[in-house]
């Protein structure tokens, strides 16, 4: 390259060096000469050694200056991308506190419905339980009610059996009297209207009626008997019957109930109605 186009690049490198900061200018790898030629050429003279070597001193002061600008542009590069590399860590943890927040919400407003359908099956609960209260004491009345009915049936059937074997005796008794051919006592008027007694072919057939009679009257009370011990026994039976469901564990039928609370019964149907007793 000749001197004139050597002195124009240098021209145009100085030129971008001094109205461009980012660019720098290779001024220490210019030979001598070509740097003067530069230096005439900015200054439009040909400059003396001193103000020469002056002018150097500031290009490579200059150019120190511009090596620490880029050096600091770096820098300033390299904490923009740390800094970027932060923002984007912080927008992640943004992005999770938010998605943390929504999930507290729906936890909160869930905790809510849960302790208001907790309440309101603790109030089913509570209106169940004093239900069964009521139907055990229900069932505890009826129990005495029936324990009362029997022993009234009892007495009824301690008495009943006891008229029964005096009847059965005094019809023994009479049995015996007739087959050995005495009057009975409420025969007395029928013989003083026969003094000579009766015909023994009618006198036979009231043995026999009285003896009928006698046995049916024999029957009559002990199918009567046959009857109470049957209703005593079935009154046994209920009685029984009460108390193995009165045994029933009730802590199980509360643990039970938070299974059926969707549909609550409005009142519990006795165990025993009245009809029954």
């Amino acid at each position: 390259m000749n001197a004139a186009g050597t002195h124009t690049a240098l021209s145009f490198q100085l030129f971008q060096s001094l109205t461009m900061p980012g660019r720098h200018m290779p001024v220490l790898s210019c030979p001598g000469s070509a740097q003067a030629g530069l230096i005439s050429l900015c200054f439009g003279k040909s400059p003396d050694p001193g103000q020469m070597s002056f002018t150097l001193a500031q290009l490579r002061s200059l150019e120190i200056c511009l090596e620490e600008a880029e050096e600091k542009a770096r820098a300033l590069s390299e904490q923009l991308a740390v800094s970027e590399g932060t923002k984007s860590k912080l927008l992640k943890q943004v992005s999770l506190l938010e998605e943390k927040l929504e999930a507290l919400i729906h936890k909160e407003a869930s905790k809510e419905l849960y302790e208001k359908m907790v309440l309101v099956k603790d109030q089913c609960i509570e209106k169940l339980q004093a239900e069964v209260k009521a139907s055990q004491e229900q069932l505890i009345a009826h129990k005495l009610k029936h324990q009362k009915t029997v022993k009234r049936l009892q007495t009824d059937l301690v008495t009943a059996k006891q008229e029964a074997a005096f009847t059965v005796l005094e019809l023994n008794e009479k049995i015996k009297t007739l087959w050995e051919g005495k009057p009975a006592p409420r025969e007395g008027n029928l013989m003083e209207e026969f003094p000579g007694g009766l015909p023994p072919v009618e006198e036979g057939e009231r043995k026999i009626s009285l003896i009928m009679e006698l046995s049916t009257q024999v029957s009559l009370q002990t199918e009567k008997i046959t009857q109470l011990e049957e209703v005593l026994e079935e009154k046994e039976r209920k009685i029984q019957q009460l108390e193995a469901e009165r045994r029933l564990d009730p802590s199980q039928e509360v643990e039970d109930l938070p299974e059926c609370l969707q549909e609550i019964p409005r009142s519990i149907t006795p165990v025993v109605s009245d009809e029954d007793l």
